[in-house]
């Protein structure tokens, strides 16, 4: 997190962030730890990473307790921060749809298979 912190640019820090999860493991409290001190140390802020970044990055290394993806992911972000995190997921996973040009999906949380749907969404890993 260190080096993540002495990045002097935001590509720089968004690039460490991005290389230094690679093949990394993470469960939600790591994670929800690594938002809170980037946050501490002014590293998540105006014109610095935000946590959709931090998201970005670690959401799919998350996989000791893919259970609680879910509720981590909406504690963290609003509507158009978690859109944004689910479709650099699903665009890094599935391309280009042609049943579904657009790359929007809405999901009904209330429907089982729907859920499911969500939960591979979430518990995606390249």
């Amino acid at each position: 997190m260190r080096i993540v912190e002495a990045g002097r640019t935001l590509d720089r820090k968004r690039q460490w962030l991005q290389l230094l999860s690679q093949g990394t493991f993470f469960t939600t409290q790591q994670v929800q730890l690594k938002i809170d001190r980037f946050h501490r140390n002014n590293t998540i802020g105006y014109g610095e990473l935000t946590k959709a970044d931090v998201l970005k990055s670690t959401i799919c290394c998350i996989v000791v307790d893919t259970e609680n993806k879910f509720d981590f992911l909406y504690s963290n972000t609003n509507e158009a921060q978690r859109r944004d995190v689910i479709y650099e997921l699903t665009l890094k996973r599935y391309k280009f749809n042609w049943a579904n040009p657009t790359a929007n999906w809405k999901l009904n949380l209330e429907d089982k298979l729907q859920r499911i749907i969500m939960f591979q969404i979430i518990a995606s890993i390249e």
